[in-house]
């Protein structure tokens, strides 16, 4: 007798870019019943191209994540399942009722933020040494492990929850990951977070002038991984987004493309003397020039494990 599985909603409690997230169970043959988070990929249901790429994209995901090595800042995979074989599959993972980190660190003022950080930066050092590229790391979609199941809502809503107070980071979505021992094994388009995007990944005011079919799209890299780091870093442990005080998505990529970076003075919990070190090394991450930014392992070891001491 197999495990069965069973979507909850008809209506999605979140989602992201491609994809919709529904709660679910995996109801196992002991009886016992495991909550899970059903990823199903958006699909135009009449456009049999549109299923196949999407249908694609699923496995891929998949197959990246099966590659990584169980980790504790890492959220394990469970399982592929195909709901409906005239349409693409769902990865299932467990349920985690601390939600994403942006809706953590807002119903838990009081919690070590440098913990977080570093905790995230574990998770991108074990992708790293395994030689796979996140490609896609932002507050979002950096959940927070449970310890008491029973509590059940889900993630990525923005009703605040019943938190843990002891939440251990969990990086996930590898949907636009990159295997760099795989030659091809890459997301075929560049989609994220502007606020979070290497400036290498940025469409230039020059890419526009091209055709489509001429345009070569940029790879995430390491590096690109460093970068986005030095953003997520600063957002959880001084608790506003990078630049927060532009509005406008295009006017950070301009500015960003103009070598712009996030002010120190902006934020106020940063603007002390014992930041220094930390400030300057989000200043090495997001460097212009990505061979200049530290490697991931090297970035674990300067980050202070408490907040430092004014």
């Amino acid at each position: 007798m197999n495990s069965e599985v069973f979507q909850d909603d008809i209506r999605p409690c979140g989602g992201g870019g491609f994809s919709n997230i529904y709660k679910g169970r995996i109801v196992h043959p002991s009886g016992q019943v495991e909550r899970v988070i059903i990823k199903f990929p958006r699909v135009k249901i009449d456009d049999p191209d549109d299923i196949e790429d999407q249908t694609r994209r699923v496995h891929r995901e998949y197959k990246a994540w099966r590659m990584v090595k169980p980790h504790d800042n890492i959220l394990p995979l469970l399982q592929i399942w195909e709901a409906d074989e005239r349409y693409p599959p769902a990865i299932l993972t467990p349920y985690c009722p601390s939600g994403c980190v942006k809706d953590f660190l807002k119903s838990n003022l009081t919690v070590d933020r440098l913990a977080i950080a570093k905790g995230i930066c574990n998770g991108l050092k074990h992708l790293h040494l395994n030689d796979i590229v996140h490609g896609d790391l932002t507050p979002v979609f950096t959940i927070f492990l449970p310890s008491s199941p029973e509590k059940f809502s889900c993630f990525g809503l923005t009703q605040r929850n019943v938190l843990l107070d002891n939440g251990v980071p969990r990086l996930c979505d590898f949907g636009r990951a990159r295997v760099m021992t795989m030659e091809g094994f890459t997301a075929s388009i560049v989609a994220g977070t502007i606020r979070y995007m290497a400036p290498e990944l940025i469409p230039s005011d020059e890419d526009e002038s091209i055709l489509p079919e001429e345009v070569k799209l940029p790879k995430v890299t390491f590096e690109s991984d460093v970068y986005a780091f030095s953003m997520l870093a600063l957002e959880v442990v001084a608790g506003k987004s990078p630049f927060f005080y532009m509005p406008s998505e295009q006017q950070v990529a301009v500015r960003l493309n103009l070598g712009e970076r996030p002010a120190r003075d902006r934020y106020q919990v940063l603007r002390g003397p014992e930041w220094t070190g930390f400030w300057a090394l989000l200043q090495e991450c997001w460097d212009k020039n990505p061979a200049s930014r530290p490697p991931i392992e090297k970035i674990v070891l300067r980050l202070p494990s408490n907040p430092p001491s004014s």
